[in-house]
């Protein structure tokens, strides 16, 4: 029997949902500058406003992992996506009358963008353990490469498309189309995404492919979760390589944050 390739499938959901997933950290960068100017924010306050993201972003990654280990990636994936989604959508709403001043409009986008960085954060760490139940081992940096190109792709196309939207429709319309994208998305994951062996598309051949390569079913994923003790975060950061990754993290992470938030608000005021 010919093995089924319905693991294709679920990459090109990882890519579509990376890539709206970089669309809605993008957008308050292209709105930044029009936000600024109609709630007369300061530098400082629209700076906050983009590192509202990354500190709840970062704040959650750990706890996410706790979670998405215990609930697995459809649930907790489908229901981030749609909250995130919802957030972005509300954004739009800062500009509406029921907030009377400036200072409660700046407080809406404070706290939606801070809830998006809570909702956002099982984005990679669920990449990560989709990719390794539905792939074997030789085809995982290929898999992971193309829906980590998302990213790239995916704010390449969407930025443009963006700012035409801001430029002619109003920044609130860019929250609602990209907030209404990605609720319509949560909803279609959660419909139709499934584990291997629970989805009708996956053949047994294709299963056997996967478990013997290391994915869903092997002994690499074994449903007996490891006590993790003070013991192994001593060995793991004693390592130079881990150290070695912190940083180099770090450094590509400071620079796409930069073009991801001040960059085109940079160039707007330059020119």
């Amino acid at each position: 029997m010919k093995a089924s390739r319905q693991r294709l499938f679920i990459l090109t959901l990882l890519f579509i949902v990376t890539a709206i997933n970089y669309m809605d950290r993008a957008n308050l960068a292209v709105a930044g500058s029009n936000i600024q100017n109609d709630f007369s924010l300061t530098p400082t306050q629209l700076g906050l406003l983009f590192s509202m993201f990354t500190w709840a972003y970062a704040a959650s990654q750990i706890p996410v992992g706790y979670v998405l280990d215990r609930i697995g990636s459809r649930i907790l994936y489908g229901g981030a996506i749609i909250l995130w989604s919802i957030f972005t959508f509300m954004m739009g709403f800062a500009s509406h009358h029921l907030f009377a001043t400036a200072t409660a409009s700046f407080a809406m986008l404070l706290a939606c963008r801070a809830l998006i960085g809570v909702a956002e954060a099982p984005s990679f760490p669920s990449n990560t353990k989709i990719i390794a139940t539905w792939f074997p081992d030789h085809e995982r940096a290929r898999a992971t490469a193309i829906y980590s190109s998302a990213q790239y792709i995916g704010l390449a196309l969407l930025t443009p498309a963006l700012a035409f939207i801001v430029a002619n429709y109003g920044w609130e319309m860019s929250f609602y189309l990209s907030g209404g994208a990605g609720i319509l998305f949560g909803i279609y994951w959660l419909m139709y995404y499934r584990d291997p062996q629970h989805s009708t598309a996956v053949n047994q051949a294709e299963l056997d492919y996967i478990k013997a390569g290391g994915g869903y079913g092997s002994e690499n994923q074994s449903s007996v979760s490891a006590k993790i003790s003070w013991q192994n975060i001593k060995f793991f950061l004693s390592k130079k390589t881990i150290w070695g990754l912190f940083i180099t993290q770090f450094a590509c992470s400071s620079t796409l944050y930069f073009f991801l938030t001040w960059f085109i608000v940079y160039l707007e005021k330059g020119l």
